[in-house]
């Protein structure tokens, strides 16, 4: 090793003195060798024979029992001809019960190549599936009525063919997981299935999507439910909203047909979320609190210019707020019916809407509208009402 000598490498020729450059080389390697040998994690305990190294002597096993089982049936149930050696016999049979034994899983390690590449492979897999029955269904009758040989070959049988399927099916998905095409593996939560089982799927959910560990998958399930059960009431709020929009939409128009068109028309949902992105929070909270008392010193804020705050504006464009109307003391003595009441609340606001009226006293907007006064015809009319702005305003009706 030859080359530039790095600051503590110079140091220590310096101080053993070491002129030659095989003396220099060899300084290099060994102050190299030990800051490699520092800079080395610890090293772990390592398992010499993994599990899955485990279940090829094991399959090997199983596969000749199960061939073993196989030759029994065939020496005793074959008929073979009476001169053939023994030999004969054997080396027949062991080759008939090697092909049965391992065509199923030829056949299923066909299938889980193709499933690798993203194929079902739903023909091979049936296929191995009818072959690994016949095998085991060759060792059952054959030695039917003996317990002992049924049962140990056709669990050998059985099982060599189930391990390779387990276990190729778990290399494939390590393979797809490193491929990116499978999620992976979320962690474990135990007794939060009982205890917070939506939040847990929801965690889990998000685990094997984004590879979340516990605590953050726990907490993204958290807020992601909350921000699905938040969007569920502003719904729900739009919807009331949006009802409420086509009751007054409905009532600018007379005719039914054309209130009808006009609210089919118009997109409420819309209106609503403006209605309730203009809203003025703030001014709201100042005007309840005023009423509840509360209030600070501050008073009762002006509300911004063109929010939904149940202020009005006049002639200027300045906006006013509209004072609360004072509760008025029921009358005693003889009932109003529901016709005088509404004619009085014309008279008292001539210009306010039937849905207004209906909301003041309290009944249906159809009800207002049966007993609304008729306007009057003929000639010239001269009415006189009052404006929001305080202003008188005179206007011809024909």
């Amino acid at each position: 090793m030859s080359g530039r000598m790095e600051p503590a490498v110079l140091q220590q020729v310096i101080d053993r003195g070491l002129p030659s450059q095989d003396a220099y080389d060899a300084a290099v390697a060994r102050a190299t060798a030990a800051a490699t040998r520092d800079s080395r994690p610890p090293r772990r305990f390592r398992v010499s024979i993994s599990a899955e190294r485990l279940a090829a002597p094991y399959y090997g096993l199983a596969v000749a029992g199960a061939a073993i089982g196989q030759v029994w049936v065939g020496l005793t149930h074959l008929p073979f001809p009476d001169g053939l050696p023994m030999v004969a016999r054997v080396a027949a049979v062991v080759l008939l019960a090697a092909c049965l034994e391992t065509l199923a899983v030829v056949v299923a390690a066909i299938a889980d190549q193709r499933r690798r590449l993203g194929e079902r492979a739903t023909g091979w897999r049936v296929f191995s599936l009818v072959v690994a029955i016949l095998a085991t269904g060759v060792i059952v009758v054959g030695h039917w009525g003996e317990l002992y040989p049924v049962a140990v070959f056709g669990t050998l049988s059985v099982s060599a063919y189930l391990l390779y399927l387990l276990h190729s099916a778990a290399r494939r998905r390590d393979a797809l997981r490193e491929q990116g095409m499978l999620e992976q593996i979320p962690p474990a939560y135990g007794w939060r299935w009982l205890r917070q089982p939506v939040v847990t799927a929801r965690a889990r959910q998000l685990a094997a999507e984004h590879g979340f560990d516990l605590g953050a998958s726990l907490a993204a399930a958290r807020d992601a439910l909350a921000a699905e059960q938040a969007e569920r009431v502003a719904a729900r709020r739009r919807r009331r909203i949006a009802r409420a929009v086509r009751v007054v939409v409905r009532s600018e128009h007379q005719h039914r047909r054309d209130a009808k068109a006009a609210a089919l028309t118009l997109d409420l949902d819309r209106i609503a979320r403006d209605l309730e992105a203009s809203a003025d929070y703030d001014w709201w909270r100042a005007k309840l609190a005023d009423r509840l008392g509360i209030a600070g010193d501050s008073g009762t804020p002006e509300p911004t210019t063109g929010q939904a705050t149940g202020s009005r504006q006049d002639s200027d464009g300045d906006p006013s707020p509209v004072a609360p109307r004072p509760r008025q003391r029921r009358r005693q003595g003889k009932r109003q019916s529901t016709a005088e009441r509404v004619a009085a609340a014309v008279a008292r606001t001539p210009n306010a809407a039937p849905v207004d009226v209906a909301g003041r006293l309290s009944v249906s907007l159809r009800t207002v509208q049966r007993y609304w006064p008729k306007p009057a015809t003929g000639g010239d009319l001269v009415a006189a009402a009052v404006a929001p702005n305080g202003v008188e305003v005179i206007r011809d009706a024909a």
